[in-house]
């Protein structure tokens, strides 16, 4: 499966810097802890658990996926890039201040939809899950109540193409848009 993807679609809060003890995927939500010994501006990744989303606001990592390995093209795809353990990278805190909520897009893939059919479509709900197999989204028909995170999707872009080069190459995803709902306790 490939690495998340994300774009800071309309954020309005300024990116932090955070460093995690494991792998970070881009659109992956996590919560701030505080800042990293020695340092005046980069925060620790605290990976959210079941207890923490219903009180917890969270951030979203948002770090340029540049990659510069000249082996090969695909490598240069952003599904491609992840986020090293106890590298520096940039997130995004989320909210929806002064009715202007924030929006960000990130790939369904990163979206949990068994409880919706398997299927994401505009006027569902997110809300912030632990991770797993590449997902920290959970989607749902209703917006949830018990949770600090909700978002809802108010969009679908299908985007790439299948070709064949000796085999079939899917380049296919749908990029689904959020819009922030509420991120606090």
């Amino acid at each position: 499966m490939p690495y998340g993807i994300f774009e800071a679609t309309n954020i309005k809060g300024r990116n932090l810097s955070f460093v995690s003890t494991v792998d970070i995927e881009n659109g992956q939500l996590f919560h701030r802890g505080e800042l990293v010994t020695g340092s005046k501006d980069i925060y620790n990744a605290v990976l959210p658990t079941a207890e923490s989303l219903a009180t917890t606001p969270v951030f979203v990592a948002g770090d340029p996926a540049w990659n510069y390995a000249n082996n090969s093209v695909t490598d240069k795809n952003e599904d491609a890039y992840i986020i090293p353990k106890g590298k520096s990278f940039r997130a995004y805190p989320l909210g929806n201040s002064k009715n202007v909520p924030d929006k960000y897009t990130i790939a369904n893939y990163q979206i949990d939809l068994s409880g919706v059919d398997g299927k994401a479509e505009v006027g569902q709900y997110v809300a912030g899950m632990v991770f797993a197999d590449g997902k920290s989204h959970v989607a749902s028909a209703d917006a949830p109540a018990d949770v600090a995170y909700v978002g809802k999707i108010i969009s679908l872009l299908d985007v790439g193409y299948e070709y064949y080069v000796g085999q079939n190459v899917d380049t296919r995803v749908q990029k689904v848009l959020i819009e922030v709902v509420k991120n606090d306790a």
